[in-house]
């Protein structure tokens, strides 16, 4: 390649573009579980990879350490490993999956609970790998302005899902705070914001529900699945609209734990929404 940049006296780049992981799905590609937890009574898990794409697709699974800000945003940490990282306690296997369009693959997870007490994560993110055919062929070289720089940006998509290890903790409770509406316009849908509170060592997760009436007039105006509060932060912030025939009517804001099957009310609080 060189000899031909040479020749050619121009210089080609091909960009990879990797964004931030997102849980469970992403771009043609998706996860079986949303997150893993792992305790004392928990040691294995099989989490599975779908390509639900129409091509071949190499991806790469790798361990990472993502940090959560009060908005809720999970951002990559980079070389950073946190005293909290899961990352030398749990093996996974394979580490590079080959799948034709819509097969899938089982990834085997293994954890070693620490002895110390504590909640501990990191993240599994599993990212697509660039086609063989993503640079410049000998063709489009040919064709390249010798005085000219081209560039060719190709997006790598990737998903994560948290790992969680939990030692002498037990998930975490949350109070609903600080609830009020917000509205800019009086033409733009009403929003209602609140924070959730995290009470306890370990993380919360759960789904939010706005509900109003009761009993066969019971009513989810909206909801949000799988908001998280984890231990590096004490509160999320989480704003969701409201439909617009929402305005006169009391709206209760619910918290449910996802973390078990019966999704039991974990936070629950109400509001006249003028």
């Amino acid at each position: 390649m060189r000899g031909v940049r040479g020749a050619l006296g121009a210089m080609l780049c091909i960009a990879m573009v990797a964004g931030s992981p997102v849980a469970a799905q992403s771009g043609n590609v998706s996860l079986s579980h949303h997150r893993l937890v792992f305790d004392e009574g928990t040691r294995t898990a099989t989490l599975y990879i779908v390509n639900r794409g129409d091509t071949a697709v190499t991806y790469r699974v790798d361990m990472i350490e993502m940090e959560m800000n009060a908005d809720g945003a999970i951002t990559p940490l980079g070389d950073q490993v946190p005293d909290t990282s899961a990352s030398a306690f749990v093996d996974f296997t394979p580490r590079r999956i080959a799948l034709a369009p819509r097969q899938s693959q089982a990834i085997k997870v293994r954890a070693r609970v620490p002895a110390s007490p504590g909640e501990r994560r990191s993240h599994l993110a599993i990212t697509a790998q660039p086609a063989d055919d993503a640079g410049f062929s000998p063709a489009e070289i040919a064709r390249v302005n010798p005085s000219s720089i081209s560039v060719r940006v190709s997006s790598l998509f990737s998903v994560s899902i948290p790992i969680i290890l939990r030692t002498g903790v037990d998930a975490a409770g949350v109070t609903i705070e600080s609830l009020h509406m917000v509205r800019a316009r009086p033409e733009e849908r009403p929003v209602l914001a609140f924070d959730l509170v995290r009470q306890g060592d370990g993380s919360v997760y759960g789904d939010v529900e706005i509900v109003a009436g009761s009993g066969k007039n019971r009513e989810v105006l909206e909801s949000i699945r799988g908001i998280a509060v984890y231990p590096e932060i004490a509160r999320r912030s989480v704003r969701v609209s409201l439909p617009e025939d929402s305005v006169g009517r009391t709206v209760r804001v619910v918290y449910r734990n996802r973390e078990n099957v019966a999704g039991n009310e974990l936070a629950a609080t109400a509001l006249s929404v003028p």
